[in-house]
């Protein structure tokens, strides 16, 4: 573990590096019809096709997660930032992700 600005997408990130300092665990989210929604419009497939995508995608993060780490992803406990892209546009998702490295860093240095 020696690298710097890295993104893990999925994967069990929260898991593999949950001791680690100077890591950022962020969960972002959204009910699962506004999910749909963004998959219907991107794909331009039925809303019904989507919400199966979704629920499909869902089950399987789960199933890997508890597979290979023995962890809920639900549990709010393993994430530093949880963010509800049902509430928040993408921007200010972003920009809240960014002011929680630039805290995380200031905390690191204490």
């Amino acid at each position: 573990f020696e690298r710097d600005n890295v993104v893990i997408v999925g994967r069990g990130g929260q898991a593999v590096l949950r001791d680690k300092p100077g890591v950022l665990h962020v969960r972002i989210t959204a009910p699962q019809g506004a999910r749909a929604l963004r998959v219907k419009e991107r794909d331009n497939i039925p809303f019904t096709q989507a919400i199966e995508m979704v629920h499909a995608k869902d089950q399987a993060a789960i199933d890997y997660l508890q597979r290979f780490f023995g962890i809920n992803w639900e549990n709010p406990l393993q994430y530093h930032l949880i963010i509800n892209t049902g509430w928040w546009e993408l921007e200010d998702a972003t920009e809240l992700i960014v002011n929680a490295l630039t805290h995380l860093k200031t905390v690191n240095e204490r």
